[in-house]
């Protein structure tokens, strides 16, 4: 047996195999798992994470590596056996899923650091900023009895799953207790929220509980700030952590409860390798530190409801306090009798109640989630509809710019003055953005002070923040909105709520557009409930169970039919779907790569006995996105593991690898889009 020490290291680069070298001798007995070194490979020098160390027989032809990072390891066994695990689940190489756990991965040394890590601005005067104070302190018993199974969970060290199914201002109120009851036990609480900028009354409501003791993780912050996050959470100098879905991977001191804030939010899937989900790496990473995880949402996940009814996950639900139903008329604009006279674009009841509105100074929000004025742009001569170059997706018309704008990778145009196709000059805009609704008030009621909020008129979030307070203090009759509004703006009271094609959510290609379109129902219900407003729902599918569920008040509705056309339609979570995503600059190499895939998932299909049912491959949507031609194929199954061996077996035959002659493969394990 050798003296010489070899140790497995694993790079943040697109292939699964972990690499063998020889420790020097003045390393000896310094490099351990989970040590930060450096290591040529080929003829790079990349950073890598040491995963496995042994002595064994003297090897030939191993390079040595080239230097030990820092002194100590940067992931112990259980972030290492983490790591590992989301790596095989997600089949995506070990090394970038380190590199996404650690925000010092691609420094070259080690540089300790003695700053402040940054938390949340704290509010100078009671109740600045902040939706609403803590509760009364003789309510706070009551409130945490609702808690007694979780908390029991985190003093046993007892790795359960919780779904608090509560409105987001309830759950607001709890929080601070509940961290604060974790915090007086000598334990740490790991918060996971979707996005920084939406969760703005969440972060001031701790910010005031907890102070220095808090910190914020996300990416838009600089990577040595994330780093002295990271370091501070680790010393124990930090112990309440808010972040993103990278903040999974946080090493928090004496962890005894992780939230995942809004979990059935899409921003916590990963759209790029390693395509992780965080809410589900949080269930693994409880499960593996015997820490509680309380999953918390006003519309659960189909997943988490159907987990509760099998008995995998506990609820807690039932409001402590009882809250009132907001008043919701539905308004069928198939019938014409229903649409206005002056505007086929609104309801006959909705502009009665917003005249009224404006004449009683009490004002209307109307809400529809398309940007723009107009969301397609065709000659009338022949047909084209203007696209964009690199995408081959409508264009969208901005009237205030004159300009026709890609909402998908972001490309702009001038308007056109001819057409490219037929050199056609009249064009026909058509589709309905809130550009056009807010045209059409203007002209409907030319007194009133209408404005609205998206990403093109408020383009930072203080901007937002600047026109929410200008409406909730009555300088805005009318206000138009995106999915911006229902993102932690305080809008304050009002009387009138309009939500403009509820339908419109449901005519995407996806399985899931229901359950979307039922969360999104839900957030402007909730959002008139807050304010004391009547809302009107206008829609061409008046029927759909996620439409009649929100205005019924009986969100129960919508899971039972939902469950049932998942499982008859044999969609997940009744099975399991595993997406590969190919793509690439030239069109041959990517088809080339697309055909090995089809025959090789028919061999495996064939292996299997065919129980694995295999889907496309297909053109994405769009085909051509920012210059690369993209396709996918998905496999679907009942079985979860038979579905994963398959996987595995396509992956290999296409190489093993995730890039193939220039030609990413991108494997995506319980796909959340379309």
């Amino acid at each position: 047996m050798s003296d010489r020490q070899y140790v497995q290291v694993a790079f943040p680069i697109p292939i699964r195999d972990v690499f063998t070298y020889v420790v020097p001798e003045y390393l000896q007995g310094r490099v351990l798992s989970g040590c930060q070194v450096t290591a040529f490979l080929g003829r790079r020098k990349l950073s890598g994470i040491v995963v496995g160390s042994e002595p064994r027989e003297d090897l030939p032809r191993v390079r040595p590596l080239e230097s030990l990072v820092r002194p100590e390891p940067v992931f112990d066994a259980q972030m290492l056996r983490l790591t590992r695990e989301v790596a095989e689940h997600y089949m995506c190489p070990w090394g970038e899923v380190l590199a996404a756990g650690y925000p010092a991965h691609a420094q070259k040394t080690w540089r300790p650091s003695r700053e402040q890590a940054s938390v949340p601005r704290v509010p100078d005067r009671p109740g600045e900023g902040v939706r609403r104070d803590q509760p009364p302190h003789h309510l706070e018993s009551e409130l945490l009895k609702h808690f007694e199974l979780l908390l029991g969970a985190s003093r046993r060290g007892a790795g359960e799953v919780f779904l608090l199914h509560l409105p987001d201002e309830l759950r607001e109120d709890m929080y601070p207790l509940l961290a604060a009851e974790v915090l007086n036990h000598g334990g740490g609480v790991l918060f996971l929220v979707p996005e920084i900028s939406t969760s703005g009354s969440l972060l001031e409501v701790l910010g005031r509980r907890f102070g220095s003791r808090m910190a914020l993780f996300h990416s838009r912050l600089r990577i040595s700030e994330r780093k002295r996050i990271w370091e501070r959470a680790r010393a124990g100098e930090l112990k309440v952590l808010v972040g993103t879905r990278s903040a999974v991977f946080l090493p928090v001191s004496n962890l005894k409860l992780i939230v995942v804030e809004d979990e059935h939010a899409r921003p916590f899937k990963q759209e790029e390798t390693p395509r992780y989900n965080g809410r589900d790496v949080a269930g693994m990473r409880g499960r593996l530190a015997g820490v509680p995880v309380l999953l918390a949402s006003a519309t659960p996940s189909v997943e988490s409801v159907l987990s509760v009814k099998r008995g995998e996950f506990h609820l807690i639900g039932g409001a402590p306090f009882p809250m009132p139903m907001p008043s919701v008329s539905v308004v069928d604009m198939r019938k014409v009798d229903n649409r206005s006279q002056d505007s086929d674009q609104f309801s006959s009841s909705l502009i009665s109640l917003i005249r009224g509105s404006i004449q009683t100074r009490s004002r209307a929000l109307l809400f529809l989630n398309r940007r723009g004025f107009s969301t397609w742009v065709q000659c009338r001569d022949c047909g084209a509809v203007e696209t964009c170059s690199t995408c081959e997706l409508p264009l969208v018309f901005h009237s205030q710019e004159k300009s026709l704008l890609c909402h998908h990778c972001g490309s702009r145009t001038g308007a056109p003055s001819s057409c490219k196709k037929c050199h056609g000059t009249d064009f026909r805009f058509g589709g309905v953005g809130v550009q056009k609704v807010q045209a059409s008030l203007e002209k409907l009621f030319p007194g009133a002070r209408i404005e609205r909020v998206d990403l093109d008129s408020a383009r930072s979030r203080p901007e937002a923040l600047r026109v929410a307070e200008r409406f909730a203090g009555g300088d805005i009759d009318v206000l138009i909105g995106t999915i911006f509004v229902t993102k932690g703006l305080k809008l304050g009271r009002f009387a009138v709520a309009g939500m403009l094609h509820a339908e419109s959510q449901l005519n995407l290609p996806d399985f899931r557009s229901g359950e979307r379109a039922f969360q999104l129902l839900s957030e402007i219900a909730s959002l008139a409930q807050a304010a004391g407003a009547e809302l009107v729902v206008q829609t061409l599918n008046p029927e759909h169970h996620s439409v009649v569920s929100v205005c019924a008040g009986e969100p129960g509705l919508f899971y039972e039919v939902e469950l049932k056309q998942r499982q008859e339609l044999g969609y997940p979570p009744f099975s399991t779907l595993i997406a590969f995503h190919i793509a690439g600059p030239k069109e041959a190499e990517v088809i080339r790569v697309v055909e090995t895939a089809r025959s090789g998932a028919a061999c495996v299909v064939a292996e299997g006995g065919g129980r694995i049912q295999v889907l496309g491959p297909s053109p994405a949507v769009p085909m051509r996105s920012r210059g690369r031609f993209r396709w996918y194929a998905s496999l679907r199954g009942q079985e979860r593991s038979e579905v994963m061996d398959a996987a595995r077996k396509l992956l290999e035959r296409l190489g093993g690898r995730h890039e193939v002659a220039g030609v990413t493969i991108s494997v995506d394990v319980d796909p959340v889009g379309g």
